[in-house]
């Protein structure tokens, strides 16, 4: 999306700055920000443009060694790979649906990274298990290499915003990202 955008305005350029830390758009002069699951508070224009699945997935050399879990609790006794956030306390549990009741299972693991790549890649190597998002293992699912665990539990999803600062004026360059950004996420 970013590159069609910049092919589409060339006299425009783009700074990308990729961090989970909860960035002050006023504070830190961000004129944009992609964000799952917080809008920023009331200076902030929050418009949602989609959701974040995530789903728990490891290799199937993994769960041939430990065993398919059937339940929540079977889950915690594997090895979990946990991520670990910039700007908040380390997630020491995963959150399930099932059947209309949210449930959270320990997730106590030996590994923890702050990028969702290299947690893909240490479940590849059958390490663990992995929360990840659906869209960043799909290849791997389809390719047998990542197996979805527990598919009849869901992680709930999450929001995912665009954000602009409110109340001052929007420079036409922003109001062009933004639009592109809205109409991109809208079509898919």
């Amino acid at each position: 999306m970013i590159t069609a955008f910049l092919r589409s305005q060339p006299d425009i350029t783009l700074s990308l700055n990729l961090t989970d830390r909860l960035v002050d758009l006023v504070e830190e002069e961000c004129d944009v920000a992609f964000r799952i699951g917080t809008t920023g508070g009331a200076s902030i224009t929050a418009t949602r443009i989609g959701t974040y699945s995530l789903a728990a997935y490891a290799a199937p050399a993994y769960l041939d060694r430990q065993g398919l879990p059937a339940t929540l609790a079977e889950l915690a006794k594997l090895e979990m790979l946990g991520y670990t956030y910039a700007s908040r306390p380390m997630d020491r549990s995963w959150t399930f649906a099932h059947d209309g009741q949210t449930s959270s299972v320990p997730a106590e693991g030996r590994l923890d990274i702050n990028d969702s790549g290299a947690l893909i890649a240490a479940a590849l190597t059958g390490f663990g298990v992995v929360i990840a998002p659906d869209d960043a293992v799909a290849a791997h699912v389809a390719a047998g290499t990542l197996v979805r665990v527990l598919p009849q539990y869901v992680v709930p999803v999450r929001p995912i915003y665009l954000l602009h600062v409110a109340g001052r004026r929007t420079p036409a360059k922003v109001r062009a990202f933004l639009k592109a950004a809205v109409d991109h996420f809208r079509q898919s």
